[in-house]
């Protein structure tokens, strides 16, 4: 018989008897038999342990023998989490957060646009998060009160209430009561129950990657019914609105769609400008389109030179901040003393050089718009602790400053590194890789979609002015190199060859290919993974062009 202290056990623990009947059957069947679940609601647990203890009351913090070997406790509700330490401050404490998928987002759209609706749930902080979930999801075509059991407010003016599957939550007397679902349990909670007992993850990350799918494309089914119905947006109606009773919000500065930004900060690029009709590419195009309409946080992944922040743009400029703030900063450009002050901002006087009034940071000035942290896997430790409160809890403190200060903005981050690999090597926030990467997009090398090569060619071709028929001659050499530098190699060497070719007295046609010829040849030998050891020393190289050069003019004169 195995032996229970290397046995699995988890317990799930809540002051709130639905919340364990719902948790428990959900974790049976997503761990089946890699982990045992216990289950025992607060109140039990402490008048158990009075009895163990014989009533004295000074046993706390003592487990009951039946728990002895838990590992991990798991809490649904933060008001539990005090209990939880107190009694299990020696396991694993995990809380088990909550998420809205695609199904819950479908059941929400069907609702006529406009109506006025009590989101009922348990307690406070619970309902109120779900009003923010589903806002966030797109559902903006609904005016959204929380309500929770025993909050006191006046429901005269409602006639209906939406809940998330606990009818045992909502009010009496209502005429109608709409039932969108459970929340599902997020998928970062069962990410770090899987790593915390050694167990694999892979059939977690398909099911995570196939209710990210079904909720893009519920979102965006939403919105295209919305389009055509041509509803109006309200205050109190979109994504981020206030969502109290009667209260609305003042227009946004800035915030009209198809004006230019008077703050400085403008996203130049739009989907128009990504050039190419491969399906991998197509793909990305799409997804991020459907990101567009949302506002959660989007990890952009993929080679240097993919074209990261133009994907990035593109989002801001296709979603409802378009009109707002685009600020990008770059942790590889950053050395690590600035960062901090830069994103956050700090106080007069916070230190020595400091501005006499102080200085907003990054994610102030992009107040109503979109933040994107450009290679975040640069980032220390300790930015990445300050990030991740931010990314929860929606605000900064300023260096300096004893007080937070609520933000408005969306985050796109982007990364040429692996993530995951920098969490196992615990150079990276296992927490913060999951608040990130909610919504995934990868953009694919250009070796990959080669038939990507000739619209791009013919754009920038365009853009620099170089002339058709100098490039139709070698377009097969375009082809055929894998361009290591992505998208951004092959625009750097347009540029050259835009420079090269831009005298024909000088480089005529046939002169021209020949060099180019020469230079694709140079470009393979100065690559270590080409394969055709042809490779010169660097001190050879530039002679070995000048040489190309020369005989080609020879020829022309």
């Amino acid at each position: 018989m195995r032996n229970m202290q290397d046995h699995n056990q988890a317990l799930i623990l809540s002051s709130l008897r639905a919340e364990i009947q719902y948790l428990t059957p959900l974790m049976q069947t997503m761990f089946k038999e890699d982990i045992e679940f216990l289950k025992i609601t607060t109140g039990e647990l402490e008048e158990r342990q009075a009895s163990e203890q014989g009533g004295a009351g000074a046993g706390a913090g003592l487990v009951p023998a039946e728990f002895r070997y838990v590992k991990a406790v798991l809490v649904s509700l933060h008001e539990d989490m005090e209990i939880a330490y107190r009694y299990f401050g020696h396991c694993r404490i995990i809380k088990v957060d909550r998420m809205l998928a695609g199904d819950n987002v479908a059941r929400a759209s069907t609702i006529a646009a406009g109506r006025k609706l009590l989101v009922c749930n348990d307690p406070e902080d619970e309902a109120v998060e779900t009003v923010e979930m589903l806002h966030a999801m797109g559902v903006d075509h609904l005016t959204l009160t929380p309500w929770w059991p025993g909050c006191g407010m006046d429901l005269s003016s409602y006639d209906a209430v939406l809940y998330t599957g606990f009818y045992e939550y909502v009010p009496s007397g209502m005429k109608e009561y709409i039932d969108i679902g459970y929340r599902h349990i997020a998928f970062s909670t069962l990410f770090e129950i899987s790593i915390f007992f050694g167990l694999e993850t892979g059939h977690i990350r398909r099911d995570y990657e196939e209710s990210m799918a079904l909720l893009v494309r519920q979102n965006y089914a939403l919105k295209r019914r919305l389009d055509r119905e041509k509803t109006m947006e309200k205050p109190g109606r979109r994504m981020g609105a206030a969502i109290s009773d009667g209260e609305t919000l003042p227009k946004k500065e800035g915030m009209d769609r198809g004006k230019t930004p008077s703050h400085g900060f403008a996203a130049r690029y739009h989907f128009s400008n990504i050039k190419g009709n491969s399906p991998m590419l197509q793909d990305a195009i799409t997804l991020s389109g459907c990101y567009a309409e949302s506002d959660m946080t989007v990890l952009i992944t993929g080679s240097s030179g993919t074209g990261k922040e133009l994907f990035a743009q593109a989002m801001h400029n296709g979603s409802a901040r378009s009109g707002g703030p685009f600020v990008a900063i770059n942790f590889a450009a950053l050395p690590e003393t600035l960062v901090e002050s830069q994103l956050f901002g700090y106080e007069a006087g916070a230190f020595t050089g400091a501005s006499r009034g102080g200085k907003p940071g990054l994610f102030e000035i992009a107040r109503h718009g979109t933040v994107f942290l450009d290679e975040i896997g640069d980032t220390s430790l300790a930015v990445q602790a300050r990030l991740l409160r931010v990314l929860e809890e929606r605000e900064v403190m300023r260096i300096g400053s004893a007080r937070y200060i609520p933000i408005d903005v969306r985050v796109i981050c982007a990364t040429n590194q692996d993530l995951q690999k920098l969490v196992q090597n615990g150079r990276f926030r296992e927490d913060l890789f999951y608040r990130v990467n909610v919504l995934p997009l990868h953009i694919p090398d250009l070796k990959d979609r080669k038939e990507d090569i000739p619209p791009i060619l013919s754009d920038v071709a365009r853009e620099y002015g170089v002339r058709r028929n100098l490039l139709s001659g070698i377009q097969e050499l375009f082809l055929e190199y894998d361009w290591p530098g992505n998208v951004r190699e092959l625009k750097a060497a347009i540029q050259y060859f835009s420079v090269i070719g831009r005298n024909g007295h000088l480089c005529d046609d046939q002169a021209f290919e020949r060099f180019a010829r020469a230079w694709f040849r140079q470009k393979k030998a100065d690559d270590p993974r080409h394969a055709h050891g042809m490779k010169k020393s660097h001190g050879e190289a530039p002679g070995h062009v000048l040489r190309e050069i020369y005989m080609a003019n020879q020829e022309n004169r």
